[in-house]
């Protein structure tokens, strides 16, 4: 357990695998909250936005707490902001999950459904290598390129935007499964259940800089 000054807000939105996300978080610090509370959730220094489930549900939760806000004034104030899995897919424009659903917009990019292909599996699930082109997000900059991490996800993104990214091939793809706009961050795989590279992941996240 390390001493650590800021303060970590987790987003309870009903869409996220709290428990285990919690279970990684108080590895690395004592000062973090879990809330769904506006008010709570502005005074954090960072914001954590988990996810699981359709990215429809999820703004549509999102909204009714007025949390969408919240999260765009927290990054739009230079907090850092760590989207997983589903919350990494809600930061891009939109996605297609049970209908056309318009994102928070942070990232520009679709959430697209994987294409039915021989030989791969719909939802992406389990093990599989991080792959690096060029610049990475600051949270990898000491995780080896191809270091395994675990996923599990129908749709993907598909991110526009010239920004730091990490990759995954699958379906005959190079998939975005991380992203660094200046102090918005994403990974589409769970780092809570990626074992020592995903705790090391979050402890930069919750320790580091943006």
């Amino acid at each position: 357990m390390e001493i650590n000054d800021n303060s970590i807000g987790v987003v309870d939105y009903g869409c996220g695998n709290l428990f285990s996300v919690e279970n990684a978080i108080k590895k690395i610090t004592k000062n973090y909250f879990i809330s769904s509370d506006y008010e709570k959730l502005k005074s954090a220094d960072r914001i954590i936005l988990p996810g699981v489930g359709s990215f429809s549900k999820a703004m549509s939760n999102l909204r009714a707490l007025g949390i969408d806000d919240l999260i765009i004034e927290h990054v739009n104030s230079g907090k850092p902001l760590l989207g997983i899995c589903l919350g990494m897919q809600i930061l891009l424009s939109k996605g297609y999950e049970h209908g056309e659903t318009k994102g928070l917009d942070l990232v520009s990019g679709e959430v697209l459904l994987f294409p039915s292909l021989e030989g791969y599996r719909i939802p992406h699930m389990g093990w599989n290598e991080v792959l690096y082109k060029s610049d990475v997000p600051n949270e990898f900059e000491n995780i080896d390129n191809k270091t395994c991490f675990y996923f599990v996800h129908s749709y993907y993104c598909d991110v526009t935007e010239d920004i730091k990214k990490v990759y995954v091939n699958y379906c005959d793809m190079d998939v975005v499964v991380g992203f660094e706009k200046g102090n918005i961050k994403g990974v589409q795989f769970h780092p809570e259940k990626s074992q020592d590279a995903g705790i090391y992941l979050l402890r930069q996240f919750i320790n580091g800089g943006t």
